[in-house]
């Protein structure tokens, strides 16, 4: 491989920290499902856990796709 792919394969590559705050957002992803679930009775308990999931996901995209824009309402 030549210095310049070998680079190019680096930039692409997730960082150990990008790779935990992936992993992170995807945990808090789970969890608001699951009580999402639970909180079927309550639609404003419900919105708010659909807004919290909205922000994951945008975050979630901002590092796995930084190039590409995720198009989701403002939170």
């Amino acid at each position: 491989m030549s210095d310049s792919t070998e680079e190019s394969y680096e930039n692409q590559m997730l960082t150990k920290e990008a790779l935990a705050s992936c992993r992170n957002h995807i945990e808090s992803l789970q969890n608001l499902s699951h009580l999402t679930s639970l909180e079927a009775e309550s639609p404003s308990q419900v919105r708010l856990n659909t807004r919290m999931m909205e922000w994951h996901i945008r975050n979630l995209a901002e590092l796995i796709l930084p190039t590409v824009s995720l198009i989701l309402p403002a939170a």
